[in-house]
């Protein structure tokens, strides 16, 4: 609650000297502050009006603190400029998300932190936005920490908070599941705990869910739950508890999976044109896989026709098995293998299971191998652990394979990274054709991440745009030229570099 401000109207009609008895309804405390620090009642009135607005401000009456209160400690790390907090500040005022994130980033990259005046304000930001913790604690500074001690709704917290419970409790699966898949990656150790405590109570198609997303983040501990999943009542979480011990080296199931695939794959050598040699790649059939194959879920009898049941069984055995054990296995490099597979005369039911192993162990021979050929369709977790520069190369392949939202994902790596200008032309191009895909947000951090040089490019579009009055591209380019001419105007003026 406020403090009520009608005596500061009523003494400064009056005057100090007329309006007699005490001048504001302030804690005995700070009257006694005051009173002990006051050269006239004038003096007096002036410094009790400060108080009162310094309480009001921060939205609350002055609280009891039992104990020493904490003294904030001296920053330790150099302050944002004043040029560059008077961005900043105005993006906190405007609730911009976008153009905050991008300036905290900046601020780590620089090793600055945010001036102590604007923290508080950072902190209230943050309960409406949730900055990336770890980005948050590298620029709070030691102002940032000192308010989180101090005030419970500030203080770090699980990573779950009150209503990210409701989400599990209460979510729909499909929210609960997108849920999951983000606390699984920013926290996989409280995503593990939830998991332990509530698995047994989930129905099957969950379950099986929350096997394959733990898969992804599989470590040696995972192994006696997974190993506990094979008596699962549900075929499907079991065939997902196979499939994920198929990533841990050693496992029965991997080695089973190698014996396999040693006695069924066979490398020759042809004479090409009398003197030129080529190796080429031949499936045999050794025999009934093993049980635990099986129960993994592979098949043993070939539904498609002209398709051998010995490419049939390899084919899938190979989306289970890791491509550099794979290769040292046979005695083949990992790129000369997955040529050979491409070259068979069954690719088109090779190519997704080399696809699967691919993504899976994340092996870039392979992966890069399959965009190229065109073989497959390119999902962002098969090229998830590709570098900017890597994905560079790939960029028309990409484009024509993948949704414009996936496409813009994979450029944009939350560093704010400059995309090339070649690239920046293809995902430009694919957001012509597909303009209502993407929503402003997406459009404006985009733009924080296309080079100068393409002003021109969008300046001469949006020319053309304006002669046919279309008002939905107006808007959306002048978003992005207003973005870039932004970060040049920063960049010209040295407040981000």
């Amino acid at each position: 609650m406020k403090i009520n401000t009608t005596n500061i109207t009523k003494t400064a009609t009056l005057g100090t000297s007329r309006a007699g008895g005490s001048i504001l309804d302030l804690p005995k405390e700070l009257l006694q502050i005051v009173a002990e620090n006051e050269s006239d009642t004038e003096d007096a009135f002036l410094k009790s009006i400060a108080l009162v607005f310094a309480i009001n401000e921060a939205g609350f009456n002055g609280v009891e603190i039992k104990g020493e209160f904490p003294v904030c400690p001296n920053e330790t790390k150099p302050i944002a400029p004043a040029e560059i907090t008077h961005y900043f500040k105005k993006y906190l005022q405007e609730s911009d998300a976008v153009l905050v994130s991008y300036l905290l980033t900046n601020f780590r990259k620089r090793g600055i932190i945010v001036p102590g005046f604007l923290v508080s304000d950072l902190m209230y930001f943050n309960q409406r936005n949730k900055i990336d913790p770890q980005l948050l604690s590298d620029v709070e500074g030691e102002t940032g920490k000192w308010l989180r001690s101090i005030n419970p709704d500030w203080a770090n917290k699980s990573s779950i908070s009150d209503s990210d419970e409701n989400i599990w409790e209460t979510g729909s699966p499909a929210i609960r599941k997108q849920w999951f898949k983000s606390l699984l990656k920013n926290d996989p150790n409280t995503a593990r705990l939830i998991l332990s405590e509530s698995f047994s109570a989930e129905n099957a198609d969950m379950r099986e869910f929350l096997v394959d997303a733990l898969s992804q983040k599989i470590n040696s501990d995972d192994q006696p739950f997974f190993e506990s999943c094979l008596s699962d009542r549900s075929i499907k979480v079991r065939n997902a508890a196979y499939r994920a011990l198929c990533f841990i080296p050693g496992s029965d199931i991997s080695k089973a999976c190698l014996n396999y695939l040693k006695k069924a794959i066979q490398i020759d050598e042809q004479r090409v044109m009398l003197i030129k040699k080529k190796k080429v790649i031949h499936f045999a059939f050794p025999g009934k896989p093993e049980k635990i194959l099986l129960d993994a879920g592979v098949e043993e009898t070939s539904n498609i026709k002209q398709l051998t049941d010995a490419v049939f069984i390899a084919g899938q055995i190979i989306g289970l098995t890791n491509p550099e054990l794979i290769s040292q296995t046979l005695g083949i490099s990992e790129y000369e293998l997955i040529q050979l597979l491409l070259s068979h005369e069954n690719v088109d039911f090779l190519a997704p299971f080399a696809a699967m192993s691919a993504t899976h162990f994340k092996n870039k021979k392979w992966a890069k191998a399959l965009i190229e050929s065109e073989k497959v369709l390119i999902s962002s977790e098969m090229i998830s652990f590709f570098s900017v520069y890597e994905k560079k190369e790939l960029a028309q392949k990409l484009a024509r394979s993948m949704q414009i939202n996936e496409l813009i994902d994979q450029f944009t790596d939350g560093e704010y990274t400059v995309i090339d200008p070649g690239v920046s032309e293809i995902i430009f191009n694919q957001l012509l054709e597909h303009p209502y895909n993407v929503d402003s947000p997406k459009i404006r951090e985009l733009s924080l991440y296309l080079p100068v040089s393409i002003t021109g490019m969008l300046e001469s579009y949006k020319t053309e745009f304006t002669k046919l009055e279309n008002h939905f591209w107006i808007k959306r380019l002048d978003e992005m030229l207003d973005i870039i001419n932004l970060k040049k105007q920063l960049n010209s003026n040295n407040l981000l570099n």
